[in-house]
């Protein structure tokens, strides 16, 4: 079973909202299993205030940090150590 399951779990209690994209699901399989998708993983038609990383596919450890600060996100949980802390920290983001 998939952590984004647990996180969605626990951000369900606190009454959040929340999208999920991974490259290895299509738009219908993700909404399948009860998930709002996200066509990308900074999703421009969406605001958001965290972004929560559970799996490390490639695509992830390149993500345009300026389009995810952009959108509105203030927190980046790294659930995997993939990506720039750094660059994430510079653009105003916690990391964690």
């Amino acid at each position: 079973s998939s952590p984004a399951y647990a996180v969605r779990k626990v951000l369900q209690k606190h009454g959040v909202r929340s999208s999920l994209h991974d490259p290895l699901f299509s738009a219908a399989e993700i909404e399948e299993r009860g998930f709002n998708f996200a066509k990308e993983p900074y999703d421009s038609t969406i605001k958001y205030d965290l972004l929560v990383l559970v799996t490390a596919h490639d695509q992830y450890a390149e993500l345009d940090y300026v389009k995810i600060a952009k959108a509105g996100c203030k927190v980046v949980l790294d659930g995997r150590n993939i990506l720039d802390e750094k660059q994430i920290l510079e653009l105003g983001m916690v990391y964690r």
